[in-house]
Order: C-alpha cells, then sequence, then structure tokens
C-alpha cells in the first residue's frame, strides 16, 4: 500500500510543475482512504509515522506550486492556505529542516541534446551572415530584392566600427583621438579588383610608373611610407584601403579614347565601385582619401562633368573628417609618427585646395567648400628631400613668404591657388560697391602678375612651374573676363547715375587691357608646352604631363576668338594665327588628356556659333541686357 504511496508521490515529483497541483489532489484522496486510528497505531511501531513523511512531502510540493504561481502573477499570498479535511490537522507553517535543502535546490530541465543542436545551428548561421557580407559588400551592384538582409549584414559587421568616431561630431570638445581601427579587411576586395591589379610583380610595376610620371606634378603620395607598406601588402592579403589606392594610380596612368569612353571605361567603373563600397563600409582612411583625389582628377582631366565636381566636394569633406585641414581639429587619423607622415597629410589637403579651386573656377557662383589657407600655413618641402626621407627644419616656407625665395613646384602651385582661390571669391561677391570692385580688380591683377613674372622670367623657369604659371593665367583671365564683357547699366538691382556708369566703363577698359597682356604671356606659354610635347612619340613626356594647364589654354583660345570676329581685319590676321597655335596644342594634349580637345573644342564651337549667329552683339561689349553675361568661361559644363 505504501508502495503505491511512494510511487505515486515519485510520478508527481517527476512531473513538471503545471501538474503539481492535480496530483497533490490524487494524494489526498488516496490518504482520505486510511482512517487516523489506523495511522495512530502504525505510527507506535514506528519511529517516523509513513505519513509524517507524506505530509511533509505534500507540503514542499504545495508551497513550490504557490511560490511558482506567486512569482509568475505578482500576486499577494495569501493568508491562509486552505487544506482539505483529512491532513487540515497536519500542516506546518514551514516544511521541517531535513526537507529544507530541497527548496533551495534548483530545478532543472534542460534538453541537452536541443541545446547543443541550437549551440550547431547559430554556428551554421554565423557562417552564413559572414559569407553573405564578404560576398555583398564590395559589389554594390549586386543589390537585388534582397536588400534589406544585405544592408542588415553590412551595419553588423561594418557600422560599429565607423560609429566608434561618433563624439568628435557630436561634443567637439571631447579631445581625446580614438584608438586605430583595424586595417579594411581583403575579404572585402571583389574579383574585379583583384583582376585589374594582377599579381605582386604588377602591382609593383603600377607603383614604380606612377613615381616616374603622375608623381612629378602632384607629389601627395609619401615614397617612403608605400614602399614599406607595400612590402608588407602585396607579399600577403593586402587591406582594401591600399587596393583601392592601387587601383586609382592605375586608373589615373590610364589614357581613354575620348571622354565619352572614359565614362564607360571598365576600369574606371570598377574604381568607382570599389570606392563607394568602402564608403558603405565606414572606411575613413587616409589611403582611401588619397585614391579618390586620384579618381576625382582623372575625372577632371577627361571631362567626366559633373562627376568631377561632386568627387571634389567629397573630398573636401573627406578630409575635413579625417581633420587634416586644421591642426586643432578634432582627429580620426591617429598621430603622425614622424615628420614624413605630418608632411604627407599637408600634401594631401594641399591638393583638395588646388583641386577645389581649379574645378571650382571655370564658372560663376559656386562657392568654396575650403577655407582659405592661412597665411601661417606651411607650403610643401622641397619634393626630393620628402622623397628620400631627409627631414627640413626650421627653413620651412609659409603662404606669406617672399615670392624670391626657392620653392618646389608643387608649392608654387599652391601658392598659385591660393591666387586662384581670392579671384573666385571676387567674382561671387556681388555685393560690394563699384569703388571696391576697381579696387579688388588693380590689387588681385598686381598681385597676381607679379607672381607670375617671378615664376615665368625666362623659358626655363615656365618649363619648370608651368603647372603654376596655367594656374596664374586661368586667375587673371577669369577676373577680366568677369568685368570687360559685363554690362554695368544695371548693378545689384539698380541702375546706376553717370558717375558710376564712368566708373563701371574704366573698369571694363581696364580689365580688357589687362587681357591683353595675358594673351601675349599665354602664347609665349603656348610656345614652351609646344616644345615640351613636340616629342609625342615619347610616351613618357605625355604620361608626366599635368592636366593644371589647360585651362588656361582654353581661356585664351576663347579670348582669341572673341577677338578675331570683333576686330579689323588686319589685326584678325594676327589672332588667327594665335588660334592656330592654340588648336594645336590642344589637341597634342588631348593624348593625355581628353578634356583638352573634347569638352573645351566643343565649347570653343559654341562661341564661334554665337559668332556667326549675332557677330554685332559681341561688338558692344556694354550695351548687352542686364539678364545677359557675356562670360566666355560660363559656356563651360553649361
Amino acid at each position: 500500500m505504501y508502495f503505491s504511496l511512494f510511487a505515486a508521490l515519485c510520478g508527481t515529483l517527476g512531473s513538471e510543475c503545471v501538474n503539481f497541483q492535480g496530483s497533490y489532489c490524487r494524494l489526498q484522496s488516496e490518504l482520505s482512504r486510511f482512517p487516523v486510528p489506523y495511522s495512530q497505531s502504525i505510527s507506535r511501531n514506528f519511529s517516523i509515522s509513513p505519513f509524517h513523511v507524506l505530509r511533509n512531502v505534500i507540503s514542499i510540493i504545495y508551497v513550490r506550486i504557490h511560490t511558482e504561481a506567486q512569482r509568475v502573477e505578482n500576486q499577494p499570498a495569501p493568508k491562509t492556505i486552505p487544506l482539505p479535511s483529512p491532513l487540515s490537522r497536519f500542516r506546518h507553517p514551514k516544511p521541517p529542516p531535513m526537507f529544507q535543502v530541497l527548496l533551495r535546490r534548483p530545478c532543472d530541465y534542460t534538453n541537452r541534446q536541443s541545446e547543443n543542436e541550437l549551440k550547431t545551428r547559430i554556428q551554421e548561421l554565423e557562417s552564413l551572415v559572414a559569407n553573405h557580407v564578404s560576398t555583398l559588400s564590395p559589389q554594390p551592384q549586386s543589390i537585388s530584392a534582397s536588400s534589406t538582409q544585405g544592408t542588415g549584414s553590412l551595419s553588423c559587421a561594418f557600422y560599429p566600427a565607423a560609429l566608434r568616431f561618433q563624439k568628435l561630431f557630436l561634443d567637439t570638445d571631447i579631445q581625446t583621438r580614438p584608438d586605430a581601427p583595424p586595417p579594411p579587411s581583403s575579404d572585402m576586395i571583389p574579383g574585379t579588383v583583384l583582376l585589374h591589379l594582377g599579381d605582386q610583380a604588377q602591382s609593383a610595376i603600377i607603383m614604380a610608373q606612377y613615381f616616374q610620371t603622375i608623381h612629378k606634378w602632384m607629389p601627395i603620395i609619401s615614397r617612403v611610407r608605400l614602399s614599406s607598406l607595400a612590402d608588407a601588402e602585396l607579399g600577403g592579403r593586402m587591406r582594401a584601403d591600399f587596393a583601392l589606392l592601387l587601383l586609382a594610380m592605375k586608373l589615373i596612368q590610364h589614357v581613354p579614347g575620348s571622354s565619352s569612353n572614359a565614362v564607360r571605361d571598365g576600369l574606371y567603373i570598377c574604381a568607382k565601385e570599389f570606392a563607394a563600397s568602402l564608403e558603405i563600409a565606414g572606411v575613413y582612411t587616409l589611403l582611401k582619401l588619397q585614391a579618390n583625389l586620384l579618381i576625382a582628377v582623372y575625372e577632371m582631366g577627361h571631362g567626366i562633368f559633373p562627376a568631377a565636381y561632386i568627387s571634389m566636394g567629397c573630398c573636401v569633406t573627406q578630409a575635413m573628417v579625417l581633420g587634416i585641414h586644421h591642426r586643432e581639429a578634432p582627429q580620426v587619423l591617429e598621430q603622425p609618427r614622424t615628420w614624413i607622415d605630418w608632411e604627407e597629410r599637408q600634401r594631401v589637403w594641399w591638393l583638395v585646395v588646388i583641386l577645389e579651386r581649379y574645378i571650382t573656377s571655370v564658372g560663376d557662383n559656386r562657392p568654396l567648400l575650403s577655407a582659405d589657407p592661412k597665411t601661417t600655413s606651411h607650403l610643401p618641402v622641397n619634393d626630393d628631400a620628402w622623397d628620400s626621407g631627409q627631414a627640413m627644419y626650421p627653413e620651412r616656407l609659409i603662404l606669406s613668404s617672399s615670392k624670391h625665395l626657392s620653392a618646389s613646384p608643387f608649392a608654387r602651385l599652391a601658392q598659385a591657388s591660393h591666387l586662384q582661390g581670392e579671384v573666385i571669391k571676387h567674382c561671387n561677391d556681388d555685393t560690394q560697391s563699384l569703388a571696391h570692385v576697381q579696387n579688388d580688380v588693380e590689387v588681385l591683377s598686381q598681385v597676381i602678375w607679379s607672381f607670375l613674372e617671378v615664376i615665368s622670367k625666362d623659358r626655363s623657369s615656365m618649363m619648370h612651374f608651368y603647372s603654376a604659371v596655367g594656374v596664374c593665367l586661368s586667375a587673371l583671365m577669369k577676373l577680366c573676363d568677369h568685368h570687360s564683357c559685363d554690362s554695368f547699366a544695371i548693378y545689384n538691382d539698380r541702375a546706376l547715375d553717370v558717375t558710376e556708369m564712368a566708373l563701371a566703363r574704366e573698369i571694363a577698359l581696364r580689365c580688357q587691357a589687362i587681357m591683353k597682356d595675358c594673351i601675349a604671356k599665354a602664347m609665349s606659354f603656348v610656345e614652351v608646352l609646344g616644345e615640351m610635347v613636340q616629342d609625342q612619340e615619347s610616351i613618357e613626356n605625355l604620361a608626366s604631363l599635368s592636366p593644371w594647364f589647360v585651362d588656361s589654354i582654353y581661356q585664351c583660345l576663347a579670348n582669341l576668338v572673341y577677338l578675331t570676329a570683333t576686330s579689323v581685319s588686319v589685326d584678325a590676321s594676327g589672332y588667327t594665327a594665335q588660334v592656330s597655335l592654340c588648336l594645336e596644342l590642344l589637341r597634342k594634349a588631348n593624348r593625355r588628356w581628353n578634356v583638352a580637345a573634347g569638352a573645351y573644342l566643343e565649347a570653343i564651337d559654341l562661341v564661334e556659333q554665337e559668332l556667326k549667329r549675332n557677330p554685332s552683339f559681341f561688338s558692344q561689349p556694354y550695351t548687352p541686357s542686364p539678364s545677359h553675361r557675356a562670360s566666355l568661361s560660363t559656356l563651360i559644363w553649361s
């Protein structure tokens, strides 16, 4: 009999908590069949009555049920525990000490087999997610209907690394420099990029050719640092931003057939897509910024607009994000270890300034994104010393240093670009009075002209600093063109009086005189450039040709076309010969940069067509309608 009771009790203890209540009731019904005297007689023969054991066990079960119900339902416990009549006299407020150990023992109903299966399934899902991210992230063109899954994978894998810079943009008072992030994984490099780069030997050839050609006129990549990085990366799995830089170095050496072919070129598309994938992945490194600058220069040199303008703006903001534009700005990059690292960042920022001002100068009313360099800003040091790693100490030049001091071609280009920026700001400012306009024209023209005389005092100097000469000529002709062909009949939305009209005419005549001097200087420049590119069979001469001079040749050509159409026949014959020289130079330069004979010559055709349709319109530069601007530079990219 007691055996059956204990068996029922064991079944009760082995069941789930939700069945305790029913089992308890069944035990009570079994015990009610025994009269109390029988239990008392049994208790005389045993030191501990079995009923006491059953009673205490049943109490434990009920307390456990009541405690669990109170925890789940979060309800106060009842003051009394009603028990059926047969066992009511055996109630105790709490179980004996011998059973309190059982109350403290946790109940574990874990299915070990299910837990192991769950762990295995989690590992399989993690493996699938990792493989999905490595396949999707470098190929944005493969985004399809499963974009939600891909976006989630990217956010899990990359965004936490990008969000480590949050505090630098939410609170600029935080001066702590974030820890250096791990380099971008090689898993982010798509297969098409690896095909373009080739093996280790081909990548080394790309670097060597770059430093022999492009580096001569755009020295923004440290040869020392890149060589040490290549030794570590090319032998194994290279980091993603280093692969992007190698791809951009190959791209800028590449010459497509024409501007239309350049935008559809497979190498160009591959570089743009790879750069976009790293942007989505949250990669912010100096190598990535350098690669984006090379891509933007490629777009500018081959007439891929407005993509070049947009890429240039992205480079400006990326440089500001990294903090290389100002020493006191929040720094994303780690502390420079040597002066070579510091100089490299300065050169990258100078190229950002140069590129933005060059692209923005072709039209009016396009504001500059980057701030003007300060007069105390350091100029790039000697290129040969930087390439060799020789330290340059206090003799470094600053922007306000005398123009007669010796400087490298890249430093001269930085100075010329600063002057070009001043001209852009002047042309974009329409709030000045005519008196201030006249003063600015005189000051800017004199400063630019004096600097131009220093860097082009002879043919060898003009050939050595031809990039800076081209930028200075572009700035001067933009300044003169902005005022010489304007109508000042209405100025700042108001009519001019007689005195102001006379001042406006004086400004226009002064700008026309400066323009003629610029054309004469530009023709000497054309002859020097013709000597530089006369041996077209020499691939090296063309490969190392800078694009910074092309706009100055176009500006000169556009004004010569205007003078040819509006001058008497005697003077027009001389202008025609000069037009032919400029056209010939642009066609030669087109073998390296498609913008020369592509977009620029198309703009010249538009100027000639306008002159043929209405020649008298240009013969009276002071009478056009107020809403019309005859500025020739505005015809580009319009």
